[in-house]
């Protein structure tokens, strides 16, 4: 089985995957991303023994509870189908300009994340100088927000 990123990645190596595998070496022990990004070459070569970072904490707090938190990821992604509109994505997203966000705990952090790459403008992550989430929402008719085949 084939596995895909979960989203897309502003400076994402997917057009790249040919170039890329053009440069790696057949045999290796460990695979080392520094910045993982949306993990299209990550996921392409599907490494037995890997380690990823990126600089973006949300991002990589993302990618732990997708590996320990699958569950709970998803029932979380479920109550942000039901309740998605334009009014309630801004009020998710400004949860990191009143101070909820210190309150949520890691999976809802990444719920988070996964739901408004969903449904924003472009799937973009973006934030002010503050750390601050500022994408506009989307005007998607029908956003696929819980995707298990990705998740699982």
């Amino acid at each position: 089985m084939t596995l895909k990123p979960f989203t897309k990645w502003t400076g994402g190596k997917r057009k790249l995957l040919t170039q890329l595998h053009e440069h790696l070496p057949f045999e290796y022990n460990r695979y080392f991303e520094p910045f993982v990004g949306g993990g299209a070459l990550f996921f392409d070569l599907a490494p037995e023994n890997a380690v990823i970072n990126d600089f973006n904490e949300e991002l990589i707090n993302t990618y732990l509870q997708i590996r320990d938190n699958p569950e709970a990821l998803l029932d979380l992604l479920h109550i942000h189908q039901e309740n998605n509109s334009k009014e309630y994505y801004l009020d998710v997203r400004s949860v990191d300009r009143d101070g909820r966000i210190e309150t949520m705990s890691d999976v809802e952090r990444a719920a988070r994340i996964l739901y408004m790459l969903r449904v924003d403008f472009n799937g973009l992550y973006r934030v002010n100088s503050k750390n601050q989430f500022n994408v506009p929402y989307g005007r998607y008719k029908n956003p696929k927000i819980v995707d298990s085949e990705l998740i699982l």
